[in-house]
């Protein structure tokens, strides 16, 4: 994000950044086409993906949650959070994730996508492919898939990279879906106990990420 606003000059000057291949600027695009709701956004936010910008694919998973898709927005959340992005993987946890799963009046789209992201060893989706067979009643297998999540819920960066953060991130991952299987072993419903730990939880939501950028904004 500008430090400031800029002028005319200054956005051409990143347009033309855009089209030589910076990334950060098809980033600064994409994410600005985004504010506007333009769909347009996804074309520079998967690009900036494609070259291997860590947020892009958050934002293109914010977009498409605010336009319906619910779907695609989960796949781009779980790509992103795989991907090392931090607020992806600290998002997907949220209150809002598991409402979305339940708006698709047809699960199949969603079923196929969380089948073909397991299928390449994705970690997060291992988490959603958990919570969608707890809400379909699938009990036995949901708690599999939650267990596994838990004993490895993120990629293990290299040793020499290991910090503080990730620390902290593992901790509060496992005690999140430990609390879970826990209810659930106590005989709370699926359905209650997910919603209640979502709420317990200061997880990070899009609106949560957006109302920040906004208020980042305002004070420039």
């Amino acid at each position: 994000m500008a430090r400031h606003k800029l002028s005319l000059a200054e956005k051409n000057v990143i347009r033309l950044a855009a089209s030589n291949g910076h990334v950060g600027a098809m980033y600064w695009i994409g994410s600005t086409l985004r504010g506007i709701k333009d769909d347009n956004c996804l074309r520079w936010l998967s690009m900036a993906h494609n070259r291997g910008h860590v947020g892009a694919c958050y934002e293109m998973a914010a977009h498409l949650a605010s336009v319906g898709n619910h779907t695609e927005s989960m796949r781009c959340l779980i790509v992103s959070t795989d991907g090392g992005c931090d607020l992806a993987l600290m998002s997907i946890f949220g209150l809002d994730v598991l409402l979305n799963i339940g708006k698709s009046e047809d699960t199949r789209p969603l079923e196929s996508m969380l089948d073909e992201l397991m299928a390449t060893h994705s970690s997060s989706a291992r988490y959603l492919q958990g919570v969608f067979l707890l809400l379909k009643g699938k009990e036995a297998d949901g708690i599999a898939a939650l267990e596994s999540f838990s004993n490895a819920p993120k990629r293990q960066p290299p040793i020499d990279e290991l910090d503080v953060v990730h620390g902290n991130q593992i901790k509060a991952i496992t005690e999140f879906v430990g609390g879970l299987l826990k209810d659930i072993a106590l005989g709370v419903q699926p359905l209650n106990a997910i919603s209640a730990r979502c709420k317990q939880t200061d997880f990070v939501s899009f609106r949560d990420y957006d109302e920040l950028i906004a208020t980042a904004a305002r004070l420039r």
